[in-house]
């Protein structure tokens, strides 16, 4: 053999080991593909926030002698404050306890003394709507399909009252607001 038939054969024999060592290789470099692993975590952020619903009232002013003789047409009782944060609304009852106890459409201010039958009957606006109360003195005022900003709705609550000539004597009706959140 000569020289270049040696090499060529030497090359060639390097070639074929190369190849063996490649098919050698593989099935491991598969092996070790398989075992090389991987992990993951998830982290959750979650919080609750409770439901609200809150609704406060400023404190109504008296009414006077000269109001109770003569009436008054819209005097404001109070400033409402109704507050939730249901994005699914709420609802607003007012409820006059005078009318309910007499099983009444009509709000009424009762005197305390015993003895005095006379009512002094009143009409109420609530956000500058007319007040209809039910048989059982009581009504729905607000329906609400969504939440109330941050710091709530305000709303009025007015009177209107006619004129009359009622006993001496202090009357008076409670008036309950009751939020409910849907």
């Amino acid at each position: 053999m000569t020289d270049t038939e040696l090499s060529s054969g030497v090359i060639d024999k390097q070639i074929e080991m190369k190849k063996q060592i490649a098919l050698a290789i593989a099935p491991f470099a598969m092996v070790t593909a398989g075992l090389a692993q991987s992990s993951s975590a998830n982290i959750i952020i979650s919080g609750q926030v409770k439901a609200l619903a809150a609704i406060t009232a400023t404190a109504a002013p008296a009414l006077t002698d000269t109001e109770l003789n003569t009436g008054v047409t819209d005097k404001q009782m109070s400033v409402v404050n109704e507050k939730s944060n249901r994005n699914v609304g709420y609802s607003v009852a007012l409820k006059s306890a005078n009318a309910a106890a007499a099983s009444s459409s009509q709000a009424r201010m009762k005197p305390i003394s015993a003895g005095n039958s006379d009512l002094i009957n009143y009409s109420i606006k609530y956000n500058g709507v007319a007040v209809v109360l039910g048989i059982n003195g009581q009504a729905t005022v607000t329906t609400a399909a969504g939440k109330t900003p941050g710091a709530g709705v305000n709303k009025n609550l007015t009177i209107t009252i006619g004129a009359g000539f009622p006993a001496a004597d202090t009357y008076a009706d409670t008036i309950t607001l009751t939020l409910t959140n849907n």
